[in-house]
């Protein structure tokens, strides 16, 4: 009808005529009008049996522009809403796939994370077959590798610690023993009233400091136990310092060294731990403090908050401690006695005890040598520094 009123050429669309012939093109596909309306006109073109060319064929599409518009529209956006729903579900396949991948490897991580030496080790449970698998039970492997070896070694540590104990307590024991054989067997045949009254003493005396050795080292093989079962409380450190002090340097008496204690007034000295365990700790430094110092030296006591610790140093003014031993005055059995003292008064598991509470609480302690502006030694003093937390 359009042709037949002459409202298009007869003739081919030049452009279409250039596309199909010269380019070859299967089919062409371009916009043409009629005055002020637009269409979509598609050429095609038509071969014989022969593959010989007979005739181009036009047909137009005279659907209206809204409505075409709409369609494409309407094709766009289904396109776009299919492509979304398939991003949604490659998204959510991609987390479930990389959960099942990665819970197992985080599961591993905290639990590394929580590892430590010497607390129960836990297994991770793991069912699949796969390389996550394999890597679970390897870690449970090495765990309980791990745990066996470490009860081994503590085993062997304990053995060795005790065995190196034994020693030394039948070395200390062997001298009062000694003593007292001598006095007991001189006592026998002294008929001296007079000699026999020292011969009594001497004995007493190695009979307490076989009581006092004794009692020291049930206390040491006690204290392991009591520190692992014991419950933390708040501990006011500033409160215990100043009624050892108190304590102590009363038991001094005027004549003794005297205490000085310095202590913040505004800042609080509180930390968990177990009262009667640490007031031993201070105890012994004080009365250690006072053995070796003159009778007009001054003791100084001083705790400070620092950080995330109570710090608390105790300085006698004393001969000092040995140089190369400041480590080993710690070792069970040590002892150096100052000047003028009878062999036997200490067992030397003061300090032992001592380093065995402070790290039981999370805290350290050290030893050093003080010395004056000319750089001679003018006591010793001690640093304990326990956690607040």
């Amino acid at each position: 009808e359009i042709f037949e009123k002459h409202l298009m050429s007869p003739r081919l669309n030049e452009d279409a005529y250039y596309q199909l012939k010269r380019k070859q093109m299967s089919e062409y596909v371009h916009r043409e009008s009629i005055g002020k309306l637009t269409f979509l006109s598609a050429y095609t073109p038509f071969f014989n049996q022969d593959n010989k060319l007979l005739a181009y064929l036009n047909l137009p599409y005279f659907t209206k522009q809204n409505l075409l518009a709409r369609e494409i529209s309407n094709m766009i956006v289904g396109i776009i809403n299919s492509w979304m729903v398939l991003i949604l579900i490659s998204f959510a396949l991609a987390v479930f796939i990389s959960d099942k991948i990665t819970n197992p490897l985080r599961r591993i991580q905290e639990k590394i994370g929580k590892f430590k030496l010497g607390q129960q080790y836990e297994h991770i449970v793991y069912t699949g077959n796969d390389e996550i698998g394999g890597l679970v039970r390897e870690y449970n492997r090495m765990i309980d590798e791990l745990a066996k070896n470490i009860e081994l070694r503590a085993k062997s540590e304990r053995e060795s610690a005790w065995r190196e104990m034994a020693r030394q307590i039948a070395h200390e024991i062997k001298n009062p023993l000694t003593s007292l054989r001598s006095a007991v067997e001189t006592a026998s045949r002294v008929k001296d009233p007079k000699r026999q009254r020292r011969l009594m003493a001497i004995i007493l005396e190695d009979v307490q400091r076989l009581d006092r050795l004794i009692s020291d080292i049930s206390e040491a093989s006690r204290l392991d136990a009591e520190l692992s079962r014991a419950e933390l409380a708040p501990v006011d450190i500033g409160g215990l310092l100043a009624t050892l002090a108190d304590m102590v340097g009363g038991a001094a008496g005027p004549k003794g060294p005297r205490v000085a204690l310095d202590l913040p007034e505004d800042t609080p000295l509180e930390i968990p731990g177990m009262e009667g365990r640490l007031a031993q700790i201070f105890r012994n430094l004080l009365e250690n403090a006072i053995s070796f110092s003159p009778p007009d030296g001054v003791i100084h006591c001083r705790a400070r908050r620092t950080g995330p610790f109570v710090t608390v140093t105790i300085e006698d003014a004393g001969p000092g401690l040995p140089e190369g031993k400041l480590e080993a005055i710690f070792d069970r059995c040590y002892t150096e006695r100052p000047a003028g003292e009878k062999v036997g008064t200490h067992s030397g598991l003061g300090l032992a005890i001592a380093r065995q509470i402070v790290q039981a609480h999370g805290g350290t302690i050290s030893a050093e040598n003080r010395r004056d502006a000319a750089g001679k030694v003018c006591g010793a003093r001690f640093t304990v520094q326990l956690p607040v937390r």
